[in-house]
């Protein structure tokens, strides 16, 4: 995922210019993605060399606080510095971002949210997360968690996007 080298080259020859990137690799408001919290772009092989491109723009997730975590890494690995002290690894990011205990439950529940996502998850498993990261409210991204779990920021059939 993300953008090789030859076919950034491919697209500015094409341009005449350095292409602007505007990426929806972390938005989640479409019918499949909506069931997901893309929050650890370093789990995938996305890529971008900022030699090569005019400039990136990132689609956010629905959930605005807990999008600080995935923007946080783009910017880390675009402008080439670390967000957080010398570590960028998600699990520094989400003790940086959310606190200690929250970026914890958030690193531990992490691989389920992205990759298994909501519907992976029965009654008695999603209770108990609801029950973990209650805990932790009124705490923003807290609350975006339980949002999603509850069913909050399901895809809206009104929606254009699909």
């Amino acid at each position: 995922m993300g953008y090789s080298d030859s076919h950034l080259e491919r697209v500015t020859e094409r341009l005449g210019r350095k292409p602007f990137i505007w990426d929806n690799h972390i938005a989640n408001d479409g019918r499949d993605r909506c069931a997901h919290l893309y929050l650890d772009i370093g789990a995938t092989d996305w890529s971008l060399n900022r030699d090569r491109v005019a400039g990136l723009a990132i689609n956010p997730m629905n959930q605005p606080a807990l999008s600080r975590l995935p923007l946080a890494a783009y910017a880390a690995r675009f402008l080439g510095t670390p967000m957080t002290g010398n570590e960028t690894s998600f699990a520094s990011l989400a003790r940086a971002l959310c606190g200690d205990a929250l970026g914890a439950e958030l690193t531990a529940a992490c691989d389920l949210f992205q990759n298994q996502g909501i519907a992976a998850l029965d009654e008695r498993i999603r209770a108990s997360l609801i029950a973990r990261f209650s805990r932790y409210e009124p705490e923003r991204c807290a609350t975006e968690v339980v949002g999603w779990l509850r069913g909050a920021y399901e895809f809206d059939p009104q929606c254009l996007l699909e």
